[in-house]
């Protein structure tokens, strides 16, 4: 019997709400519970998406450091460059293309024994 009345006085509640015009608690909860799911799956896609960028520019970088070895080797008779600064002269923005796009501190490095460019966040 004390479950019918609470029954009752919630139903009046809701039909009072709904004759206001105003929505019920619930229909409230569902539209919060959808965006917070819809924003949760934009939040992973954005973070894949820039990750994969930054693993781009970075391959991108390292491609065009080994241009630059290339050029350097030419220029200087066959002589392997010792580090990577002496491909300064080769490379446009040098400074800003020297530095992982993921990481600022993160520099490419010159592998001097097999003469490619690596970058410690990028191994591929």
């Amino acid at each position: 019997m004390v479950a019918t009345e609470v029954a009752d006085q919630l139903g009046g509640l809701v039909q009072r709400l709904r004759s206001d015009g105003g929505f019920t608690v619930i229909e409230l909860m569902v539209v919060v519970l959808i965006i917070g799911v819809l924003a949760t799956m934009a939040a992973g896609s954005y973070w894949f998406t820039t990750s994969r960028t930054y693993a781009v520019t970075c391959r991108s970088n390292r491609a065009t450091f080994e241009s630059a070895v290339s050029m350097f080797r030419a220029a200087h008779e066959q002589v392997d460059p010792l580090v990577i600064d002496d491909l300064a002269p080769y490379v446009q923005n040098f400074d800003h293309s020297v530095k992982c796009p993921e990481d600022p501190n993160v520099r490419l490095e010159l592998d001097t024994a097999t003469m490619r460019v690596v970058c410690p966040n990028h191994p591929d």
